[in-house]
């Protein structure tokens, strides 16, 4: 499969749309790489100050939660973005905004394969943001290079007799 990036454009998104065609296509979709320009970098985070509607959205720490590291832990899927990777396997990754049980929302990222493109089929279908509850949950048989690949799942209901 072909990863070969199309010339950069500065701060151009990649649309779930194009994650699905990627992938469909076996590579033959492109993938913009994208040049961040930090005067841009710097107004959008200008914006989400501005735009905070809580305290905890203004003050509240920018911690970024791997999709390995928050097994099994139920959350609400509110938005997902997609960054250009150099990591080998697919040429970009999922930056997904999440609602934990408690109510916080922070960034998780994954690169794994199933959850990304079911996201991306999520977000190209219009479900987003998510009230149901989802979690990352990762196969108990590895892959032929070792690897134990992850999944996103239903999950029960906070407060709910299977949780």
């Amino acid at each position: 499969m072909t990863t070969e990036l199309t010339p950069s454009t500065v701060d151009a998104d990649i649309a779930s749309t194009d994650v699905l065609l990627f992938v469909s296509t076996n590579g033959a979709h492109p993938i913009q790489a994208i040049a961040q320009d930090p005067e841009t970098v710097a107004k959008r985070i200008e914006q989400r100050i501005i735009d905070a509607d809580s305290p905890a959205a203004l003050f509240g720490t920018d911690q970024v939660m791997h999709a390995q590291d928050y097994l099994g832990q139920p959350f609400q899927l509110l938005k997902a973005e997609w960054r250009p990777s150099d990591q080998g396997g697919l040429p970009f990754y999922a930056v997904l905004t999440i609602c934990t049980t408690d109510g916080e929302v922070f960034p998780m990222t994954t690169g794994a394969r199933t959850v990304m493109l079911k996201v991306a089929k999520a977000d190209q279908a219009g479900w987003l943001p998510m009230t149901d509850w989802l979690r990352i949950v990762k196969s108990d048989k590895p892959t032929e290079a070792g690897n134990y690949p992850l999944d996103i799942e239903a999950a029960p209901a906070p407060g709910s007799d299977s949780f």
